[in-house]
């Protein structure tokens, strides 16, 4: 006759749940969840005026085009907004490593904006458009893959 009885069988399925949730919460540990930003709820509060600059620069009657372009980011403004000098910022956003982020001052020549791509990790960046002309603010965001 074998010495396993109910007894030892519970013992050994709590055990070998024991282990696997302790499995489970060390490979969870192990895992980089750090912040994707660190200022988010200052973002929250903010979130208003966000989709505001952004209704603004999809109502645009010629929109602002951000596309890749050999092997480079051209940011192309509508000629008659281009005029006016708009004032803003670019940010180059890594969704998976902030510390890849880049911030950039907008700087149009002829109505464009080129930034080179080739110092760039390659995968997946956000390009991320805020500006302002004749005391209206926009925003707009375009997935990029280099």
């Amino acid at each position: 006759m074998s010495n396993f009885n109910w007894g030892k069988g519970l013992f050994t399925a709590i055990t070998i749940f024991i282990i696997a949730v302790l499995c489970v919460v060390g490979y969870l540990l192990s895992l980089n969840f750090d912040m994707v930003s660190n200022d988010h709820y200052q973002k929250a509060v903010t979130y208003q005026q966000q989709i505001n600059r952004e209704q603004h620069a999809r109502t645009m009657e010629k929109p602002v085009e951000i596309k890749l372009v050999g092997g480079k980011i051209e940011i192309q403004f509508p000629e008659k907004m281009a005029l006016h000098q708009p004032a803003g910022s670019i940010t180059l956003y890594r969704p998976d490593n902030s510390s890849l982020d880049q911030k950039l001052k907008l700087s149009l020549n002829e109505g464009a904006q080129h930034i080179d791509v080739r110092n760039l990790k390659r995968g997946k960046w956000l390009v991320k458009l805020n500006w302002q002309t004749e005391n209206r603010q926009y925003f707009k965001e375009k997935t990029i893959f280099i």
